[in-house]
């Protein structure tokens, strides 16, 4: 695998309502159309030359809600968010819910309240939160190193990709807003995370979301750049971001700069021109799961088959 990209932070990726602020007075932002259905599994057919995808995150617990609402689709993502409390028994539960779903790839990310998948760096308060000593406990008796270990039927991603059908994805759980998420890092250093995602990529896959204009200000300023400028994959879907609006920056030749700043609706898809941003929290900010799977379609190359696909790992640029 190629070198990481040694792309630096953007100078102001601490105070991304600065940024934003500092664009308004030069750039015209206009409203985007909801795309929320594009497709709808209900009114196209899966085809054989496309990879019919359902997404949600931010399940936060609510298992009966994926499987009802879970529509038929060959590959499910699952961006993170799967429990509130990560105590083994949401793992179970979580579990039990996908082997029942009739979708034969699976694919999940930790999101930040996914703990049970980072267990040696939790602060006293999450370890007694999600019981880590009777996590360890089981992953013994079963001979298991990691959660996700137990999770069979799943593809579990974290910081690599995996190629289904020469369509490819990629993973990562980081988010930089929230130190006592599972995986955090600070803004001004989670560019690195970003430089290990490769281009080529089809469907880009994260806890956190891009820059945006939330009550909580929790959009990534340096993934935004790196998604709109460097890889420009044409799915992003991600979750964490609950609540806020969408706009569009309406400038195309600010492209070639580092940053381009979009604000997106709590539930929903957005486009860019080229990238379509698909905020899939199936919870609202009072955890009230009222959305369903978002579902999209993503064309596959001539030479591959969903039939017998070829199922390919790769890891990060390094």
């Amino acid at each position: 695998m190629s070198k990481a990209i040694q792309s630096p932070p953007h100078s102001m990726a601490n105070y991304p309502l600065k940024v934003l602020a500092q664009l308004e007075k030069t750039h015209k932002f206009n409203k985007l159309p909801n795309l929320k259905n594009f497709p709808s599994a209900y009114k196209i057919s899966i085809t054989n030359n496309k990879l019919r995808i359902a997404c949600t995150s931010d399940i936060f617990d609510h298992t009966t809600k994926l499987s009802d609402s879970c529509p038929l689709a060959d590959v499910l993502i699952i961006a993170g968010n799967i429990s509130r409390n990560s105590k083994w028994t949401d793992i179970v539960r979580f579990e039990k819910c996908l082997n029942d779903l009739p979708i034969k790839y699976k694919i999940l990310i930790p999101g930040s309240s996914d703990i049970c998948f980072n267990l040696e760096n939790l602060t006293n308060e999450q370890i007694k939160q999600c019981e880590r000593d009777n996590i360890k406990k089981e992953l013994t008796i079963r001979g298991l190193k990691h959660v996700s270990q137990y999770l069979k039927n799943v593809i579990y991603l974290q910081d690599m990709g995996v190629e289904i059908a020469g369509v490819k994805f990629y993973g990562s759980p980081w988010v930089s807003t929230n130190k006592n998420a599972a995986f955090f890092c600070p803004r001004n250093e989670i560019i690195k995370k970003w430089n290990y995602i490769p281009r080529g990529i089809d469907v880009l896959i994260t806890c956190h979301g891009d820059a945006d204009y939330t009550e909580d200000h929790i959009g990534d300023v340096d993934l935004l750049g790196t998604v709109a400028c460097r890889i420009g994959p044409s799915f992003h879907v991600f979750g964490y971001s609950r609540e806020g609006q969408d706009f569009y920056l309406n400038n195309k030749s600010y492209f070639k700069h580092i940053i381009l700043l979009y604000v997106f609706i709590a539930f929903g898809m957005s486009f860019n021109g080229h990238t379509y941003f698909i905020n899939a929290a199936m919870c609202t900010r009072s955890y009230n799961p009222s959305n369903d799977l978002i579902v999209f379609d993503v064309p596959m190359p001539a030479n591959a088959s969903k039939f017998r696909p070829n199922i390919n790992y790769f890891t990060g640029l390094i």
